[in-house]
């Protein structure tokens, strides 16, 4: 048996957000353009919305690839894992205004 777990739903904020991307994106969502732009402003990815299974999640994931956001789905039970299980850096790089980290010793 096949228990359907939560989905959520991640976009990794665009480059430059516009009038256009918000507008199409609050209708994929079905969201309020106000709460949408909200929602792709920023500099890290975030959950923008919830399903009770991949199915519906990959119908909003698919149009909003289109409009070129980057989507993701991710499986309550993946999001409870520690970070320290499924990362692992091995070295550290410090720039003017970032941190790369890697898996090159």
């Amino acid at each position: 048996m096949v228990i359907n777990e939560i989905v959520h739903v991640l976009v990794s904020p665009p480059d430059n957000i516009d009038t256009n991307l918000v507008k199409q994106a609050a209708v994929i969502l079905k969201k309020d353009p106000y709460a949408t732009r909200l929602l792709l402003s920023g500099k890290i990815p975030k959950i923008i919305a919830h399903y009770p299974g991949i199915e519906e999640a990959e119908l909003i994931i698919k149009p909003l690839k289109t409009l070129g956001l980057v989507a993701v789905a991710l499986i309550d039970s993946e999001l409870a894992e520690s970070p320290l299980t499924r990362f692992r850096a091995y070295a550290l790089k410090l720039a003017d205004r970032e941190v790369t980290f890697s898996a090159v010793c």
